[in-house]
C-alpha cells in the first residue's frame, strides 16, 4: 500500500489563487507550501484523501497564513507591501485575522478527513 502525500503543487497553485501571487511571491510561498502540504499529509487519516480538494485547500490555507505572517514580521512599523492582490500594513491587523480566519474555515472543512492534534487524556 503506497502512502500518498498532499502536491506541494496544488497547495501552491491554491495559495496563487488565494493571493493572485506573482512568480517571485510564488517562489518566496513555496517553503511554507510546503511545510503545510507536509503537515496536512501526516494528519490526514487515510492517505488516499491526499487529492481532496478540502484537504488541499486546508494546507493552502494555512501556507498562505505562515507566508502572511513572515511578510508581516519583515517589515516596519508603518510600512506596507503589497503581495497579489492583498496589500499588508505592519500596523494593520485585520489582514492577519482574515488570513487567520480563511485557514481556521478550511481546516474545519476537511476536520472529518485529518486526525485529531487536540489534547486528550490516555486511561492506563
Amino acid at each position: 500500500m503506497s502512502c500518498r502525500k498532499i502536491s506541494t503543487e496544488a497547495v501552491l497553485d491554491r495559495v496563487r489563487a488565494l493571493a493572485s501571487l506573482d512568480s517571485k511571491e510564488a517562489a518566496q510561498a513555496l517553503p511554507f507550501c510546503r511545510l503545510s502540504a507536509e503537515s496536512f499529509s501526516a494528519r490526514l487519516k487515510n492517505s488516499s484523501d491526499a487529492e481532496d480538494f478540502r484537504v488541499v485547500f486546508a494546507a493552502a490555507a494555512d501556507a498562505f497564513y505562515a507566508y502572511m505572517l513572515a511578510a508581516v514580521s519583515r517589515l516596519s512599523d508603518g510600512e506596507s507591501i503589497r503581495i497579489g492582490d492583498v496589500t499588508v500594513k505592519n500596523d494593520n491587523k485585520t489582514v492577519i485575522k482574515n488570513a487567520l480566519s480563511l485557514r481556521d474555515y478550511a481546516v474545519g472543512q476537511a476536520r472529518c478527513l485529518l486526525s485529531d492534534e487536540g489534547f486528550y487524556f490516555r486511561g492506563e
